[in-house]
């Protein structure tokens, strides 16, 4: 073969070869791009995947939740059911009716004859209140007792001075001695009018023609906790409320769709719902300076959590679990029982717990102090014995005086108030670790020594809660007799005693607003508000049924609202009238 034909058999193989080049190079961008699309599905479909995974985790949550909450409910209405047979049975068996021959004792006959009686009872009850009703007059713009005032006026007849009086008890008392009828006066008992305390001079004798609130124009239901729920605490710059109960968990609330009043507001639910308690929950308390909230109960620890913003939460979103975590702040273990009460300091980043160990626990809550994966420790403790009359060696002996509740004196950083089951009051200077104060209310005998008819009565007596005025040096307990009283703490002494509960009182809350007002609840499901001025009742309102002798747990008091919550799980919530404040009324 010559030069020439193989440069000619050269340029006639560039064409070929040029064009090989250029289809495999648009195969390779083809397989580069199917590729790359391939990849862009897999990674969607992946997105996907775990989308629906999450998705699912959700609905298997909310699934046992549901089932949680109907095993809950089966358990309740079993529960209930039994309890009414039994009681139904006890009404059959303490009846003296005779059946005779109305055959053999059944379930119908019981229920015919229990509705029977009802329907008696219910038709004389009416019959009654009717009977009352046709003397009132149509309109009543003022009380029974200046009604009957300004009837004697008229007829020249001069009214007599209020007159001091003394019990059985040799305890001085505020009487009238004109009274009106339907119970207007209600008792002021052991009221000392001849203290110059901070208490008579800045509260009792203030003029009562300053108006106090009205409370139950409007009232809201909130329904979501599976069993009794037992305290509250209320944040109203952020419209947040927390509560707890004996299902073991923590809510919290968003209270903003009340005040705008919209729709179906009973039917509000918790933004979010706080676990970590493996037994029922007792007691919260709140610090606003860091938006913290801590909770403690049955198992015996004080769980400190971070409120959670209503715009951020999402209660339904993927990260459930992330969630929760990040809400956990902390973890305080060094009681050996129940804990029944907490309260934060009002200023200082101190926690005080009460606790059926029979301890007074003092927490220090720094942030910086708390981790989430670390537990804190007590930083003091204060036990006491009971009160006896034996000697010290006798003393050391006996178990320990167990705490019901403890609160701050905001008037004096330093002090802190216990109450406990023995009807005893304390209080300590946790500065110092001293205890400066201690007393007992007064029993029915002379004789300050103890005997065994004294404790059962203070053990009648036995606090349940207490709270102290923002800026004077008085506080008011709760007891099981139906009664608050009245604490002066510069001359310790109980100075009034505010009475109407047909059963024990389980919360005292003074009016953070105004502090004359004073709001008791009790487990005779009744709510009643005085005027500390006078020591009357300005209002009184039923809001909780009774379940197993227990009603109103907790009653929070902020400067917007008021809210109580039961032993039937529900949470009233109950803002300041519309029509404003109102005047001292007696009821």
């Amino acid at each position: 073969m010559t030069g020439g034909q193989r440069s000619a058999q050269g340029v006639d193989g560039q064409p070929m070869i040029d064009r090989l080049l250029s289809e495999l190079q648009e195969y390779h961008h083809s397989t580069c791009r199917r590729r790359a699309e391939f990849r862009t599905e897999r990674s969607e479909l992946n997105a996907r995947l775990v989308r629906l995974g999450h998705e699912l985790r959700s609905e298997e949550l909310m699934g046992r939740d549901l089932e949680r909450r109907i095993e809950t409910l089966e358990a309740a209405l079993q529960r209930e059911r039994a309890e009414h047979e039994h009681l139904l049975l006890q009404n059959a068996a303490s009846d003296d009716v005779a059946i005779g021959t109305s055959g053999p004792l059944t379930a119908d006959t019981l229920v015919v004859d229990c509705s029977k009686r009802i329907a008696a009872q219910v038709q004389e009850d009416a019959d009654l209140l009717a009977a009352y009703v046709e003397r009132l007059p149509a309109i009543r713009e003022r009380s029974c007792r200046e009604l009957l005032r300004s009837r004697l006026r008229e007829a020249g007849i001069e009214l007599a001075t209020p007159t001091i009086a003394k019990d059985g008890r040799g305890n001085e008392t505020l009487k009238d001695n004109i009274s009106g009828e339907s119970g207007t006066a209600l008792e002021v008992a052991q009221l000392d009018v001849s203290g110059s305390g901070p208490l008579e001079a800045a509260v009792l004798n203030e003029s009562p023609e300053l108006p106090m609130p009205l409370w139950g124009n409007k009232q809201w239901t909130l329904r979501s906790h599976l069993d009794g729920a037992r305290c509250l605490v209320i944040d109203d710059q952020l419209n947040a409320m927390v509560s707890c109960g004996e299902d073991a968990l923590v809510k919290v609330w968003d209270t903003s769709p009340l005040w705008r009043n919209a729709p179906q507001a009973d039917e509000l639910e918790p933004y979010a719902t706080l676990r970590g308690h493996t037994a029922p929950v007792f007691a919260l308390a709140y610090r606003q300076q860091d938006r913290r909230i801590f909770s403690a109960g049955r198992d015996c620890n004080i769980r400190v959590w971070h409120l959670p913003e209503a715009q951020t939460h999402d209660p339904y979103g993927m990260h459930l679990t992330v969630q929760q975590r990040s809400l956990r702040a902390g973890l305080l273990l060094g009681h050996s029982d129940s804990v029944w009460s907490l309260q934060a300091h009002p200023h200082l980043a101190y926690l005080a717990s009460a606790s059926a160990d029979g301890c007074v626990g003092l927490w220090s809550v720094e942030v910086e102090g708390l981790r989430q994966q670390d537990a804190g420790a007590m930083e003091a403790s204060f036990t006491l014995r009971p009160p006896t009359s034996s000697s010290s060696d006798a003393q050391v002996s006996l178990p320990l005086d167990l705490p019901a509740c403890v609160a701050w004196v905001p008037s004096d950083a330093a002090r802190l108030l216990t109450g406990y089951v023995s009807s005893r009051i304390a209080v300590f200077d946790v500065k110092r670790g001293t205890q400066v104060l201690e007393l007992l209310p007064a029993t029915s005998h002379a004789s300050r020594s103890p005997s065994n008819a004294d404790a059962a009565y203070q053990h009648l007596l036995c606090t349940t809660s207490a709270s102290c005025h923002q800026v004077l040096q008085f506080a008011v307990t709760g007891h099981a007799d139906g009664s608050a009283r009245v604490l002066d703490l510069n001359s310790g002494r109980f100075v009034a005693t505010l009475s109407g509960h047909s059963a024990a009182v389980t919360s005292v809350c003074l009016d953070p607003a105004q502090g004359y007002g004073l709001v008791t609840a009790g487990h005779d499901g009744f709510l009643r508000h005085f005027d500390l001025r006078t020591g009357l009742c300005c209002q009184e309102l039923h809001l909780h049924r009774p379940k197993y002798s227990e009603a109103i747990h907790s009653v929070c008091h902020s400067k917007r609202m008021l809210a109580t919550s039961g032993a039937d799980g529900n949470i009233c919530v109950l803002p300041a009238s519309e029509q404003g404040l109102m005047r001292n009324v007696e009821q």
